[in-house]
């Protein structure tokens, strides 16, 4: 799954701090990952870091909803799962 996720920030390049001055409804959507606990992550910018993750930013819906980072490989780890877009 991260090999995907690696192809689409390869093929869209989006790195972190690209879109801090776009409005988010205008922000390219890159990938979507979500958990069957009802948990989604948007992301609109990521960049591979030196710990061969994936770091993103983005909007993260769960009990609440808040722009901000997450890592894919946390994200993963905790059963999450990359949505077809």
């Amino acid at each position: 799954m991260k090999k995907e996720i690696r192809d689409i920030i390869t093929a869209q390049p989006a790195p972190l701090y690209s879109t801090e001055n776009v409005p988010e409804n205008d922000k390219r959507v890159l990938f979507r990952l979500a958990h069957l606990g009802g948990w989604m992550w948007t992301a609109y910018e990521a960049d591979e870091v030196e710990t061969d993750d994936i770091l993103c930013f983005g909007r993260v819906r769960g009990l609440e909803s808040e722009l901000g980072y997450f890592s894919v490989d946390e994200v993963l780890e905790a059963g999450g799962f990359l949505i077809p877009w």
